[in-house]
């Protein structure tokens, strides 16, 4: 049986970004201070406060409790957790189909991948639109840009996954 690359390749970015966004969930839950920082610095719009003249007509739209936000931030790494756990079972369908071990048919298999990937997607379009929601590319724009790099590596990676394979 001939080696496809293409499928190893789609194997290997699946558990690649299973990994990564697992150890972005794992961080989440055992420092979560970094990111309650952020998370607070965006949603409070504490920067955008102490500025008179950008974002004041967005600052009714603060959060004022924050033990909101530390709720909010176990919520979002649960939801990592849970992707992440989805792009890892779908990488070892594609090496299982790859190694021959998998009784699905391709189409069958790239089911799951294919969801998972469109669950990765969503947690950058909802981190988009929940940041515009608080103005965090008038203070925060390093963050946005992150958001949309992973948006569309998601979407190449989408593409990637649904071109056909040889297997």
């Amino acid at each position: 049986m001939p080696l496809d690359a293409l499928l190893l390749a789609k194997g290997i970015i699946l558990f690649g970004l299973g990994t990564w966004l697992l150890l972005a969930a794992i961080n989440n839950f055992v420092d979560p201070r970094t990111n309650l920082t952020l998370l607070k610095k965006m949603m409070t719009m504490a920067a955008i406060k102490h500025d008179n003249d950008l974002g004041v007509g967005l600052l009714h739209r603060a959060v004022k409790n924050t033990a909101f936000v530390i709720w909010f931030l176990k919520l979002l790494a649960t939801i990592q957790l849970v992707v992440a756990i989805l792009l890892l079972a779908s990488a070892f369908i594609l090496i299982g189909l790859l190694l021959g071990i998998e009784s699905f048919s391709f189409e069958q298999s790239m089911s799951l991948p294919t969801f998972a990937m469109t669950c990765f997607m969503s947690l950058w379009l909802f981190f988009m639109v929940g940041g515009l929601w608080f103005g965090y590319w008038i203070k925060m724009g390093m963050v946005q840009i992150v958001h949309l790099i992973l948006l569309v590596l998601s979407l190449l990676i989408l593409i990637l996954l649904n071109l056909p394979s040889h297997t």
